[in-house]
């Protein structure tokens, strides 16, 4: 029997569905917790109530926006190749990292374009997306961790001044914008830990309290 607070609704061949499935919707976060029975109910109704939330029109917008930062991001770190002696890796990381944000973005903008399913050939489509968004993903983590190394190892010997061909010289947009982006992105990762921790925690809380209804 469903909470008061959800729904079921039916779904004729979504994007990647090839036949009608009955899926529950939370009308808000509490729902999706108390309705999970484990780890993997869990990943799959906050999955689900995202998707319910949050038009897939609002998400491709921002994925383009967030696309075009990152295109700015690769023409900075091309017209300033020579000008970072400091590390020059660091005009490198910009350009790599833009194109692989971008490359994830047209990825997950794919799987959110609705399309008529096809058989076998739509499931293949959508197994190679997946697979490729995890590989770009991995290719990410990797990729930050190895621009934190060259841009926050660069910064006590930095300088910004006008002799270009210096050891220690960096160009300031290139340098701060590359700071900054690391930066960045080592929040979103912090507050995602974080809001999955209390997730988890809830979870949990939920599993011990019917432990202990199921042992009295």
């Amino acid at each position: 029997m469903l909470r008061s607070s959800q729904k079921v609704k039916l779904t004729w061949g979504s994007k990647w569905n090839l036949c009608p499935i009955s899926q529950v919707t939370h009308t808000n976060l509490s729902d999706v917790v108390t309705a999970s029975g484990d780890t993997t109910d869990l990943a799959r109704n906050l999955n689900t109530y995202i998707n319910d939330k949050i038009p897939p029109g609002v998400t491709i917008c921002v994925l383009i926006t967030l696309s075009i930062i990152a295109f700015v991001m690769i023409l900075i770190g091309t017209f300033h190749i020579p000008y970072c002696r400091v590390q020059p890796m660091i005009p490198i990381w910009l350009i790599v990292a833009g194109m692989l944000f971008i490359t994830t973005a047209t990825l997950r903008i794919f799987r959110l374009i609705p399309a008529p399913s096809q058989g076998s050939q739509t499931l293949s489509l959508d197994l190679c997306c997946r697979l490729s968004e995890a590989l770009c993903f991995i290719a990410n983590v990797v990729w930050l961790t190895l621009g934190c190394i060259w841009v926050y190892g660069s910064k006590p010997y930095v300088h910004f001044e006008e002799h270009m061909f210096e050891e220690h010289y960096c160009d300031y947009v290139l340098y701060w914008v590359a700071f900054w982006t690391c930066t960045i992105y080592l929040i979103c990762i912090c507050i995602l830990i974080v809001l999955l921790i209390v997730v988890m925690a809830a979870v949990s809380a939920k599993e011990s309290g019917r432990i202990e209804q199921d042992n009295r």
